[in-house]
């Protein structure tokens, strides 16, 4: 049976902590929290490093990636050194995945720290290439169609057959879907206008004949 995740704590150094984390280190057990270990920095101001060993770790899921990022920004604010022992290399790179991607809360205050100015001119830049994009995709799709006109388009029979299939069979369900709701919308605007002279008959007529042409 596998164990309890769990922290063994020592002290070889006055300032440094060292923290062995062992066992199976899941999400729906009773695991060990940070507090544990901030409580020690709380309770000693003398301690200035960290040392993490996960040599013992058998097993783990995100639970132990939330108590090693937790500690690290702790010890981040606390001017408090960290180093890691035998970390498993998946948490490593989540690690260092998390350590350079930004935080949403950032970003979001730098973006309202931008001056007017500055985000006019970033709007006016995104709309110039975006406009361009566009135009280059519309001159790209004609050239080719003309070159499929003219026979010198270079494409593979398969795919275009492909191609046909998902316009044509495939898109009838939804085709047949917005045609009834079409007619739906005839018959009701319709209805209302010919109540007006009593002739609700012709609502079908109208619809029949609207949906034809």
């Amino acid at each position: 049976m596998q164990t309890q995740g769990k922290i063994d704590f020592s002290q070889p150094a006055s300032d440094t902590l060292h923290a062995a984390i062992s066992g199976g280190w899941h999400i729906n057990g009773k695991l060990p929290a940070a507090v544990e270990v901030l409580g020690r920095f709380d309770a000693d101001s003398g301690i200035k490093n960290l040392v993490i060993d996960a040599a013992k770790v058998t097993a783990w899921d995100s639970s132990l990636l939330i108590f090693i990022r937790t500690l690290t920004k702790e010890c981040q604010k606390r001017d408090i050194g960290i180093k890691m022992r035998e970390i498993p290399d998946g948490i490593q790179r989540l690690l260092h995945l998390a350590a350079i991607a930004p935080e949403q809360k950032e970003a979001s205050q730098k973006r309202k720290s931008r001056a007017f100015l500055y985000m006019v001119g970033e709007n006016a830049v995104n709309f110039v290439t975006s406009s361009i994009q566009i135009l280059s995709f519309i001159g790209e799709a004609t050239l080719s169609f003309f070159n499929f006109l003219l026979g010198r388009a270079r494409f593979r029979r398969i795919d275009l057959l492909i191609f046909i299939e998902e316009c044509g069979a495939d898109s009838l369900p939804i085709v047949t879907l917005i045609s009834v709701l079409v007619g739906l919308i005839l018959a009701f605007v319709g209805a209302v206008q010919l109540k007006l002279f009593g002739a609700q008959v012709y609502v079908a007529d109208l619809v029949a004949i609207s949906m034809a042409r």
